[in-house]
């Protein structure tokens, strides 16, 4: 029997397609054949769409004890495409997307990437494997978002390639596992502007690759604490503070020991949708 391919879609960036002069109807055109575009590179037989919907536990671990906000995201721009959430609950009524409470997308398609999946004789995807008869899932993360597309190892399909001013593709990027370790040492170094964490005052990229040029074995998460608490001058109880909030904040969780540390409950497999094969579809010009 022939592999089965799984698209994990990250679908938080759909929402974003459409220009702000756009038309809903525009948008959604954009978004089905966005889709459809998937679809037909990665050789789909199954897909599962996910997106974030509300607060997230990350909200509570950044909120400032005086100010009482938070600072997760806090930095985002809003409204400019006034169909987002629209968008969204489209894709949940039309495409069967899934979401999950106090989580977003990305640690959803983080934890499926992790798993073991497989597809039974009556065509329904599990993580467990009964029998010789059940076929391995080949999964394929597709993703707009850095921080999937470079902390998870594997070959993915970034969705949203910018081609030059005016255009768009697709790009297929190959993450070794030391390129992954590496992303997530930097960003507990540097931090993630668009995200509003800021790790380590005065820590830019070209530091951040002097200070982990001197790793060479053992955890990496070892060794970033060794920084942290050089950074504060001995004061490891702050270090140790600082490290295990950054690290929770930029920290997307795969492991049921995550799942229950930051929201109390274990994720479900999602319902994965079967694809119905077409031919290729016409590319549109955003």
């Amino acid at each position: 029997m022939n592999k089965k391919n799984l698209a994990i879609i990250d679908s938080d960036s759909l929402c974003y397609m459409g220009a702000k002069e756009d038309t809903l109807q525009q948008v959604i055109e954009k978004v089905d054949t966005k889709i459809q575009e998937i679809l037909y590179e990665t050789k789909a037989d199954y897909y599962v769409l996910l997106v974030s919907k509300g607060k997230y536990f990350r909200h509570d671990l950044s909120v400032d004890k005086q100010s009482k906000k938070a600072s997760y995201k806090s930095n985002r721009v809003y409204g400019i495409q006034p169909w987002v959430k629209t968008v969204k609950e489209y894709l949940i009524a039309k495409y069967d997307a899934v979401w999950y409470p106090q989580l977003e997308a990305d640690d959803i398609t983080a934890w499926l990437m992790h798993q073991e999946l497989y597809l039974y004789p009556d065509n329904t995807i599990s993580s467990c494997k009964i029998s010789n008869l059940d076929l391995k899932i080949n999964k394929i993360l597709v993703a707009k978002d850095k921080d999937l597309l470079y902390s998870i190892q594997g070959k993915h399909l970034n969705f949203s390639k910018k081609l030059d001013k005016n255009n768009w593709g697709m790009e297929w990027i190959k993450t070794s596992l030391d390129d992954s370790l590496k992303f997530k040492a930097n960003q507990l170094l540097i931090g993630d502007a668009s995200d509003g964490i800021e790790a380590l005052k005065g820590v830019g990229p070209k530091k951040a690759e002097k200070l982990l040029a001197n790793w060479r074995e053992g955890p990496i998460e070892s060794y970033i604490l060794g920084i942290y608490i050089e950074y504060y001058k001995g004061n490891t109880s702050k270090a140790i503070y600082e490290f295990q909030k950054n690290y929770r904040l930029l920290h997307m969780l795969t492991t049921d020991e995550d799942y229950i540390r930051e929201v109390g409950y274990y994720p479900s497999l999602p319902e994965f949708q079967k694809v119905i094969k077409e031919v290729k579809p016409e590319t549109i010009d955003f």
